[in-house]
C-alpha cells in the first residue's frame, strides 16, 4: 500500500512518465565516444504533449553523427514500428537569439496517433565528439584531444522510474567521476573482460524551475565523468589552442598603436582597447575555423570582419593588449552555472585575464559591452581557468560587494496648488550602469519612454516630464546619471485645512528591484540575483510646509544577507540647484525620507527567501505614511 501511495505522489498528474532512460557509452583513446540511448515512455493522458508528437536528435556534421535505430509504439499486445524513412533532416535554428550559425542540424520523426496507455520506445546511436563545430581534416575530435568527459543529469520535468548510465572504461585511460546535487548510485561490473561503471537512480521526482532559480545543472542530480588529469592540463591545452590566434601580428600592432596614440596611463590604455572591442565588434558566430566553438578565430580576422562570439572578442582584446605591452591571457569561465571542482569541460564563455603583479584583472568585452565596468558584477564568484603555457589552476573571480553596485536617487518634491513639482537626480553605479546605459544606447525616445513609465507607476495621477538629461551613453568617464524635472497631477488629497501627500521614495525603490515580485513564502529553490546590490532613494520636501514632521526609523533584515530600511529625519541645509529647479523660495531646510535596500549575496536559500518575503511585507506596512502639508 505504501509503495502505491508513493508511486501516485511521484508519478501522478503528468501527461507521461519515463519508465526507463538508459545509455551505454564507450570511449576511445582519441576521446571520442560511441553511445546507445534507449528510452521508454508511457503515455498517461489523452492530450498528447508537444514533446511526444515528434522525436528529435541533434548533431553537427563533421563533429558527430546521430541516428534513430528504431522508434516503436507498443499498444496492448501490438507493436507498431515507425518508418525511419519519414525522418526529416533540417538545419537547427541558430543559437543565442539567432547569432550563432555553426551548422547544427536536427533529425525529426513525427509521431502520429499516439494514445493514452501507449508505450513509446526509441533507440538512438551517436558517434563522435562532444562539442559544436566542424573539425576539418580529422572528422571527429573532442575539445581536449585524447581525453573524454561527459556530464549527465539524473532528472527531468516529468517523473522517471529508472535512469541508467553505463560507461565502458578504457584501461589505458581510466576515468574518475563526481556526483553532485543529490544521490546517484554507482557500482562496477565486469563483462567480457571489460570494466563497466553503472550509475543509476530510481523513482526520480520531477524537477520544476522557479523564476530566478539556478541553472538545472546546479540543483538536478548530476554526474561528471572525465579522464582529464588536472586543471593544469586543461589550461595548457587551451593555451596551445588559442595562442596562435591571440599573438599580435603587424596589423594588430598598428591598430593598437592608433587606438592608444597619446595615452600614457596604463589603465586608460586598457579602457580604450576594451571599449573598442566591446562596442565595435558585433556578436556573431560563423564557421571560420576547424574547431568552431572552442578555438578563437585569429585576432586579425575578427578585427577585419568586425564580428565574432565571446572567444573571438576575448582573443582580439588579448592581442591588442599584448601589442601594448600587457601580459594578457585568454581565459574560460561558465556563465549561469557552477563549475564543479573536477577537471572536465564545464565552461561556456571566454574572457580576458591581465597579469598585474601577483594577481589577475579579469575583463569581459562580450557580456561587459555597453557598460563602464570592464567586468560585469554578474560574473563575480564564477570559476575561471586562465590559459597558460605551463598550465594554471581553477580560480575564482572576486565578488563585487553590494555598495559598488548601487542605485542612488535623490527626489526633491514641492507642492504648488494641487500640483507636485519634482526633480530627480539618479546615479547608477556598478552593475546598474550597464543596465540603464544600454537603454540610452537604444535612442533618446526609448529612454524617455522608459523613465516616463517608471514615474507613471510611482505617482497616482498624471505625470508630465518637462525635461530629461542623461549621460552620453558612449561617455565612460563616469557612471551613468539621469536628471529629470516634471510635474504630477491628481496625486494630492485636499481638505479645507491641509493637503495629504504620500511620499514616493519607497514605491520608487521597490520598482527598481526586479526580483521583489518573485518573493513568496513557498519557495523551493534558491533565488539567484545578478550580483550583490544596493538601492537608496532619498526624498526631500520643504520642511516649512510639513505639519508636525515625525521622525521614524524601521529596519528589517538578516545579517550578511539583506536589509530593508526606512527612516525620516531632517536635512537642514539647502541643496544646491534644488530651489531653482523647484521654483520655490522656501527656506528652513528640507524634511527627508529615505528608503534603502541592501542585498549582500547573489544566492538566497528558500529559507532566506521566505524570511525576506516576510520582512519586506513588514517594511511595506511600516513605511505606509502620509505627509500633511499646510493648506494654501
Amino acid at each position: 500500500m505504501l509503495k502505491i501511495i508513493i508511486t501516485f505522489l511521484v508519478f501522478g498528474k503528468f501527461a507521461y512518465i519515463v519508465e526507463l532512460d538508459s545509455t551505454y557509452e564507450a570511449y576511445y583513446e582519441s576521446g571520442i565516444s560511441e553511445r546507445i540511448e534507449y528510452r521508454r515512455v508511457k503515455v498517461l493522458e489523452n492530450e498528447i504533449p508537444e514533446e511526444l508528437r515528434a522525436l528529435e536528435v541533434t548533431y553537427t556534421p563533421y563533429y558527430n553523427t546521430a541516428d534513430f535505430e528504431f522508434v516503436r509504439v507498443i499498444r496492448g499486445r501490438d507493436t507498431l514500428y515507425l518508418d525511419t524513412e519519414d525522418i526529416v533532416d533540417v538545419l537547427a535554428p541558430p543559437d543565442l537569439g539567432g547569432t550563432i550559425f555553426w551548422g547544427e542540424r536536427k533529425k525529426i520523426l513525427e509521431i502520429k496517433d499516439l494514445r493514452k496507455g501507449d508505450i513509446l520506445e526509441s533507440k538512438v546511436k551517436k558517434y563522435g565528439g562532444n562539442w559544436l563545430g566542424p573539425t576539418g581534416v580529422d572528422k571527429y575530435k573532442t575539445p581536449y584531444p585524447g581525453y573524454f568527459n561527459q556530464i549527465v543529469l539524473f532528472g527531468e520535468e516529468v517523473p522517471v522510474k529508472k535512469k541508467v548510465y553505463l560507461l565502458e572504461e578504457l584501461p589505458e585511460k581510466p576515468i574518475k567521476f563526481g556526483i553532485f546535487n543529490g544521490k546517484i548510485r554507482h557500482r562496477i561490473i565486469t563483462k567480457d573482460g571489460k570494466k563497466i561503471h553503472v550509475f543509476y537512480s530510481k523513482n526520480i521526482r520531477p524537477y520544476k524551475v522557479e523564476s530566478l532559480s539556478p541553472s538545472i545543472y546546479d540543483f538536478v542530480p548530476k554526474l561528471i565523468v572525465t579522464n582529464i588529469p588536472s586543471w593544469n592540463e586543461m589550461s595548457r591545452i587551451e593555451f596551445h589552442r588559442a595562442e596562435p590566434n591571440v599573438t599580435p601580428n603587424e596589423t594588430i600592432k598598428i591598430f593598437a598603436d592608433s587606438l592608444c596614440k597619446g595615452i600614457m596611463d596604463e589603465d586608460e590604455k586598457i579602457r580604450r582597447l576594451f571599449y573598442f572591442v566591446a562596442d565595435e565588434i558585433r556578436y556573431l558566430g560563423l564557421i571560420e575555423s576547424e574547431m568552431e566553438g572552442y578555438e578563437p578565430h585569429p585576432a586579425w580576422l575578427t578585427l577585419q570582419k568586425r564580428s565574432g562570439v565571446c572567444k573571438d572578442k576575448a582573443a582580439l582584446l588579448v592581442a591588442l593588449l599584448r601589442a601594448q605591452g600587457f601580459k594578457a591571457y585568454y581565459a574560460t569561465t561558465a556563465v549561469g552555472m557552477r563549475v564543479e571542482n573536477i577537471p572536465a569541460d564545464q565552461t561556456n564563455h571566454a574572457i580576458v585575464a591581465i597579469e598585474r603583479g601577483e594577481n589577475y584583472e579579469f575583463l569581459d568585452p562580450t557580456i561587459g559591452a555597453g557598460g563602464r565596468d570592464l567586468l560585469p558584477a554578474s560574473e563575480g564568484g564564477q570559476s575561471v581557468l586562465v590559459s597558460r603555457e605551463d598550465g594554471d589552476t581553477l580560480r575564482t573571480i572576486p565578488v563585487s560587494p553590494a555598495e559598488k553596485n548601487k542605485v542612488s536617487i535623490y527626489i526633491y518634491t514641492n507642492l504648488s496648488g494641487d500640483t507636485i513639482h519634482f526633480v530627480y537626480l539618479m546615479n547608477f553605479d556598478g552593475a546598474f550602469d550597464q543596465r540603464f546605459r544600454r537603454v540610452a544606447q537604444s535612442g533618446r525616445q526609448r529612454m524617455e519612454n522608459f523613465l516616463h513609465n517608471i514615474l507613471s507607476e510611482v505617482y497616482s495621477g498624471v505625470v508630465v516630464i518637462d525635461s530629461i538629461r542623461f549621460t552620453d551613453p558612449k561617455d565612460y568617464s563616469d557612471y551613468f546619471k539621469v536628471w529629470i524635472s516634471g510635474r504630477a497631477f491628481n496625486s494630492v488629497i485636499n481638505t479645507s485645512d491641509f493637503k495629504l501627500y504620500r511620499p514616493v521614495c519607497s514605491k520608487l525603490t521597490s520598482s527598481f528591484v526586479y526580483f521583489l515580485r518573485h518573493l513568496n513564502s513557498k519557495r523551493e529553490l534558491d533565488l539567484v540575483i545578478s550580483s550583490p546590490q544596493t538601492y537608496e532613494v532619498k526624498e526631500f520636501v520643504p520642511l516649512a510646509k510639513v505639519v508636525e514632521p515625525l521622525k521614524k526609523h524601521v529596519s528589517f533584515g538578516k545579517e550578511q544577507a539583506y536589509l530593508f530600511n526606512f527612516e525620516t529625519g531632517y536635512f537642514v541645509d539647502q541643496v544646491e540647484g534644488a530651489r531653482y529647479f523647484l521654483n520655490t523660495e522656501e527656506s528652513g531646510g528640507w524634511y527627508s525620507l529615505t528608503t534603502s535596500f541592501v542585498f549582500s549575496k547573489k544566492k538566497y536559500s528558500p529559507v532566506e527567501v521566505k524570511s525576506m518575503f516576510k520582512d519586506y511585507q513588514n517594511l511595506q506596512e511600516s513605511e505606509n505614511i502620509w505627509l500633511i502639508f499646510k493648506g494654501e
